[in-house]
């Protein structure tokens, strides 16, 4: 039970942290310098003690900071629930330090890809290499067998996310020419290096099960806000869909269920 409870405070503190760099995305200013807000985009003044401040409303101006903010709580109920899961999976050893190290860095690809449909290069090119180091020192993902892995098994994962995931990205954007609607190919190369990202963490045949989870729930969602939109006549082929937290929930699934 201590263990859990230690676990679920250092979640909560991680997402704290989580919740302060989207909030500065996608520019991290000088804390004694204005920035602007993240939900209304006016310039927050820098009052003494200005990062306890930044804390405090999340970089909401005041106008902004009493509003109800859905993002910060979900990142907070992840973080203090997933890092509990993680322990019970691995245990306390090198791979719940690993594992928690993704949780962190896909909670915030997903707050950033929901807030400005963009997945940072300096955010995955970075875990790409980590991922790749981790495999090579024996902390790679787990095999078939459950057995942890090694680099062999994270580049064959690797390697069948990226080719997936540029079918779809190519094919996403001979749907768009074909529509004429000028509105891109709706998945980005974004995803397609995140969808790397995880198969690099997930390996072989992990890498499987997360590309299913995620093409369902990425579905399901699409299904649901394209409704909405008919609904609310806004409707326009080839529009963006933020595929990230998909990505992330086809990896968290793999992580734990493997």
């Amino acid at each position: 039970m201590l263990d859990l409870m230690l676990l679920f405070v250092m979640g909560l503190l991680l997402a704290l942290a989580i919740n302060g760099l989207a909030d500065g995305w996608p520019r991290f200013l000088r804390p004694d310098q204005a920035r602007p807000c993240p939900h209304c985009a006016q310039p927050v003044a820098a009052p003494p003690l200005a990062a306890l401040h930044w804390l405090r409303q999340r970089g909401r101006c005041p106008a902004c900071a009493g509003r109800l903010a859905l993002r910060p709580p979900l990142v907070e109920l992840v973080m203090a629930i997933g890092l509990p899961l993680l322990w019970l999976a691995e245990g306390w050893t090198p791979r719940l330090g690993l594992d928690s190290l993704y949780l962190a860095v896909g909670s915030l690809i997903v707050a950033i890809d929901v807030e400005h449909l963009r997945i940072p290069n300096a955010i995955v090119y970075p875990m790409i290499l980590v991922a790749t180091a981790a495999s090579a020192l024996g902390l790679g993902p787990r095999g078939a067998t459950g057995q942890v892995g090694g680099l062999p098994n994270a580049l064959v994962g690797g390697g069948v996310a990226l080719a997936a995931f540029a079918v779809f990205f190519i094919a996403g954007a001979l749907f768009a020419a074909l529509l004429k609607a000028g509105t891109g190919p709706g998945l980005g190369m974004g995803d397609v290096k995140l969808a790397t990202l995880v198969g690099l963490v997930t390996g072989y045949p992990g890498v499987v099960q997360a590309l299913f989870v995620t093409l369902i729930a990425g579905a399901l969602a699409a299904l649901v806000v394209i409704g909405w939109q008919i609904i609310q006549h806004r409707y326009k082929p080839g529009r963006a869909l933020p595929y990230g937290p998909f990505l992330v929930l086809g990896a968290l699934w793999a992580l734990l269920m493997g």
